[in-house]
């Protein structure tokens, strides 16, 4: 959701529990999203720690952010203001089931 994003550069560092524990980067400068696959050189404002399959459920939209978080199946670290912030960025996929 690009329109709601601050007005500064958030660099939003995702790191995944699987075994193969991937990492990649965000960086989130309006009205620019870049994904980046190797650290941009950027300070991590935002970490959100989680697995492929719990992401993936909050993505396609059978999983709730808010009920993530609240499982810890999601947890965010960084600034209050962007953890605050982060569940009205997230889209969800065109896919996601409406229903949901």
């Amino acid at each position: 959701q690009v329109d709601r994003l601050p007005a500064e550069r958030v660099t939003v560092q995702f790191e995944f529990r699987d075994p193969d524990r991937r990492h990649f980067w965000l960086v989130l400068h309006r009205p620019e999203v870049d994904l980046c696959l190797a650290d941009p050189g950027f300070d991590t404002d935002l970490c959100v720690t989680t697995d492929v399959r719990a992401f993936t459920q909050v993505y396609l939209g059978r999983l709730g952010i808010a009920q993530a978080l609240g499982d810890g199946s999601v947890t965010l670290t960084g600034r209050s203001d962007l953890r605050r912030a982060f569940g009205g960025w997230i889209g969800l996929s065109p896919f996601a089931d409406a229903r949901s």
